[in-house]
């Protein structure tokens, strides 16, 4: 290589590494919906209930149309491949799916329908991830819809829902009762209730049980509750800046993030837990509602859910990394 030659290679050598590095520096950090693979259910549901083992996406039952399902869907948020298991739980939608840490997911309340006709569900169900088979644990003390179930330190809580109210005609009423399920012992013990009777959206964040907005059977609500299992306790937090009902809800990055509303079906809120605020994130959220949300890895993945009262409902599944 003769000196100018030389001396022209490592001039562009300098600049090529210096519009890297210049790339590295001014590229921009942004909270942007982001799909790791494009993903999508077999089968358009709502009212479903999803969980992972932080490897696959476990999609439960729900509705489409007026329909009651008994599938379970297996996704591989990886590769997007997606595997069905036909007629394999209870028929039933409003539910909520809890895993336990190992090899069990629980499927816990809801309505079903037997013999034709509905009924609010105490079975609990329990998906052995390994054999792919379905057991039973004891029974929930109560039934209830669209309660909210989360697992923390061996227990599976469940907060609010509704029930039957005999004394009106056997409408739907809301509770705050709040109870615990220990796996090892197999036993039910009731908590302290929320602060305010509800279906709502729950979540695990640093050993606490966090509950935003909901739905009391007259209004949609803003409010935020926290619960803490070691005094048996609950705190009532800085309101939502907007009411939100039939929205989903997970937690990644210490941010809890809501997503869609039963009226305004693109809402989305996220809550900061570190500076304890309220805002509107920017992430490309097409609207649904009675949806689910989970997080896996880097990603929080928004499945299914509704559009209109009709039952209209998406086989999509958005994914978000924040």
């Amino acid at each position: 290589m003769t000196k100018l030659a030389k001396k022209y290679w490592l001039h562009t050598l300098f600049l090529s590494l210096l519009l890297t590095i210049s790339a590295c520096t001014t590229a921009p950090h942004t909270s942007t919906s982001q799909a790791n693979k494009k993903l999508s259910l077999q089968t358009a549901r709502y009212a479903h209930a999803t969980a992972t083992d932080g490897k696959l996406i476990y999609v439960f039952a729900g509705s489409q149309g007026g329909q009651f399902l008994s599938d379970i869907e297996i996704i591989n948020p990886q590769t997007g491949a997606v595997k069905v298991l036909r007629d394999k739980v209870i028929p039933r939608r409003y539910f909520s799916a809890v895993w336990d840490g190992h090899n069990s997911i629980y499927l816990i309340g809801g309505l079903s329908v037997v013999d034709g006709e509905p009924k609010l569900e105490r079975r609990v169900e329990v998906f052995d991830l390994l054999t792919q088979q379905i057991t039973f644990a004891k029974p929930t003390p109560g039934p209830r819809r669209n309660s909210r179930s989360v697992f923390l330190d061996g227990r599976i809580y469940v907060m609010g829902g509704s029930f039957p109210n005999k004394e009106n005609n056997y409408q739907l009423k809301s509770t705050a009762t709040t109870a615990v399920y220990d796996i090892a012992q197999n036993t039910w013990t009731k908590l302290a209730d929320m602060p305010s009777a509800k279906t709502t959206a729950a979540v695990v964040q640093n050993g606490k049980i966090y509950v935003a907005g909901g739905f009391n059977h007259s209004t949609a609500l803003n409010v935020f509750e926290r619960y803490d299992p070691l005094t048996n306790e609950w705190q009532t937090l800085s309101p939502l800046p907007q009411n939100m009902s039939a929205h989903s809800a997970a937690v990644l990055n210490n941010k809890l993030v809501l997503f869609g509303d039963y009226d305004n079906l693109n809402a989305t809120l996220l809550y900061d837990f570190d500076s304890q605020t309220w805002s509107q994130p920017e992430i490309n959220f097409q609207g649904t509602r009675h949806s689910t949300a989970t997080t896996t890895a880097d990603f929080i993945y928004v499945v299914g859910g509704n559009i209109n009262s009709k039952g209209e409902s998406l086989d999509v599944i958005q994914s978000f990394s924040l």
